[in-house]
């Protein structure tokens, strides 16, 4: 079972908050305004305009979207089912209804928020149990906008139940026609590495798809957090200060990083849950 929650910084997890050129950070950190620019200037003679970056803005707020799930039966409580999270502190078993409000955890969840407009983190997604083991449990989660955006900071995914083993962020340009992977996140990246995925990105290759294993530990139980990191890219070019814009758009014009970054659809492909090493007898979420 994976326990999601989305600000579009989140997938698998307890909360999600994606950021872009149009997209707030959900991070701790104040939403980055370096990529933008001023539109208008007051001056004597009236209101000067210019061609400029307007400063993002957090795509779950302000964007139209919709979301969809792959298989459609990955959602739990279409029937009603129990389930036993890994080192609950009661050591008990829950349920996971649909019918029931109190023990129903719909996709729907996976973004809401409060009446003060804050993420309800109190709420998730939930998948269903891993029954069919050794089968593999592999959902989609995807986001569709419905037009072009580009991320401008870090995507951050936060997980109500333990991080998977293995997830991917995939990003279309083509509103789903074609998918290009973002980022892998796994418990063990050296079959990704032998296949050509890289260990990190650096200035010689800022739009590196990287393999990372600094996300996928069984701990923490709830509210670990799994990231891509667009601003570390950035911050190869723009340096501490975050003012050199030339340096950065000669890299956009010269490598493939602006691309990366743009999106039409986000899809988080869960293909390894969290387990405590006893699958197939009880513990399997």
């Amino acid at each position: 079972m994976i326990n999601v929650r989305i600000l579009l910084f989140c997938v698998w997890c307890n909360q999600v908050t994606i950021t872009q050129s149009q997209m707030s950070s959900g991070s701790d950190n104040p939403l980055p305004r370096f990529l933008a620019s001023e539109c208008e200037e007051e001056s004597e003679t009236g209101t000067k305009y210019y061609a400029c970056t307007s400063e993002p803005l957090h795509v779950m707020y302000t964007a139209e979207y919709h979301t969809t799930i792959e298989p459609k039966y990955a959602t739990c409580g279409q029937e009603r089912e129990s389930y036993c999270p890994m080192h609950a502190e009661d050591g008990l078993c829950r349920i996971c209804d649909g019918n029931v409000a109190e023990y129903s955890h719909p996709l729907s969840n996976i973004w809401d928020r409060l009446t003060d407009d804050t993420p309800n983190m109190g709420s998730w997604w939930q998948s269903v149990t891993w029954q069919n083991y050794p089968d593999p449990l592999h959902i989609n989660l995807t986001f569709s906008f419905n037009k072009s955006h580009e991320l401008s900071d870090n995507l951050q995914i936060t997980f109500h139940s333990s991080r998977p083993r293995a997830m991917l962020i995939l990003t279309s340009k083509d509103y789903g026609d074609t998918w290009n992977t973002l980022q892998v996140f796994a418990k063990d990246c050296e079959p990704y590495w032998r296949q050509g995925l890289h260990m990190g990105f650096t200035r010689d290759n800022p739009n590196a798809v990287v393999c990372t294993e600094s996300y996928s530990s069984i701990t923490p139980y709830s509210g670990g957090k799994v990231e891509f990191s667009a601003r570390a890219r950035f911050h190869l070019f723009l340096g501490d200060d975050y003012a050199n814009f030339d340096e950065l758009y000669s890299v956009f014009d010269a490598t493939e990083l602006d691309e990366m970054l743009q999106f039409t659809d986000i899809r988080f492909q869960l293909i390894y849950p969290a387990t405590d090493n006893s699958i197939g007898i009880a513990q399997v979420i």
